[in-house]
């Protein structure tokens, strides 16, 4: 009988009042049935499961709430020196990503000057690496974490100096 109390409205839309008081008097009159009587019983716990079902069933018309995607980007290091002999690396770090939501995927979103081709990223690492005797530049990295059944979707950026 405990199932009809543990049910968590928060996650739903909507909460269908009408039929989860039902669904508690129906409960409340359970618990006074005598044991003993077998038909008493089975009438109970019949009453019961059909009270639950139909708010389960409302619940789920409703549909589920969907959780904020949250999280930081970060870029270590934020600045690059131009014309190096080496070619350089920066990682970008995605911190405090919500729990429930999907796993990131980063792109380069812009390069100016023309060095688009001097600059490329591993796109679920999110390692930017910079060609040697790039010019001086900016990039911009664009991290995204799509929605999914029970979160949204969320796109931010960093921008990256190549100087």
């Amino acid at each position: 009988m405990d199932a009809a109390y543990s049910i968590d409205y928060d996650l739903y839309k909507t909460k269908p009042t009408g039929k989860v008081e039902i669904m508690k008097e129906v409960c409340d009159k359970a618990d006074d049935v005598d044991t003993r009587g077998p038909y008493a019983t089975y009438e109970a716990a019949k009453k019961l499961a059909k009270a639950y079902d139909s708010v389960i069933k409302a619940l789920k018309e409703s549909g589920v709430k969907k959780q904020r995607t949250s999280f930081r980007v970060k870029a270590s290091p934020k600045k690059v020196k131009a014309g190096s002999a080496k070619k350089q690396t920066v990682k970008v770090k995605v911190s405090k990503l919500t729990k429930v939501s999907s796993k990131p995927v980063y792109t380069i979103r812009r390069v100016t000057n023309g060095q688009r081709s001097k600059v490329s990223i591993n796109k679920k690492t999110g390692k930017v690496t910079i060609k040697k005797k790039t010019k001086k530049c900016r990039i911009v990295v664009q991290v995204r974490s799509a929605a999914n059944e029970r979160c949204t979707g969320l796109t931010k950026s960093v921008v990256i100096v190549v100087k």
